[in-house]
């Protein structure tokens, strides 16, 4: 196990948060982080609006919802600028747990 990775598990914490919040205009609850050697998982709790939510209960609603969280690539010009953002601080993150000591349990 590695001595940095709640660090750099808190710091993908705080970016999402901000991304999310910049993206949607409201902020999730909670973000969970779980970071292994070559995973991540990262969990947004309670990040749909009730608006979002009740439209959602239908199969039309729900295919709305998702092409508006997931956008086709067509419609993702605002997301490429955030990706490259990501890909800094992944490559940041990746740098500095290769130059960590490990620790073993």
């Amino acid at each position: 196990m590695n001595k940095t990775v709640p660090t750099i598990a808190k710091q993908i914490v705080d970016v999402v948060s901000v991304f999310h919040q910049q993206s949607t205009g409201h902020a999730s609850k909670a973000v969970t982080v779980i970071l292994s050697e070559d995973t991540l998982v990262i969990t947004l709790h309670e990040a749909l609006t009730l608006a979002e939510k009740a439209l959602a209960r239908t199969a039309y609603g729900a295919t709305q919802v998702q092409e508006f969280c997931f956008p086709p690539r067509s419609k993702r010009r605002g997301v490429a600028k955030a990706r490259e953002g990501w890909r800094g601080f992944a490559a940041k993150c990746k740098s500095t747990m290769n130059n960590s000591p490990s620790v073993n349990h």
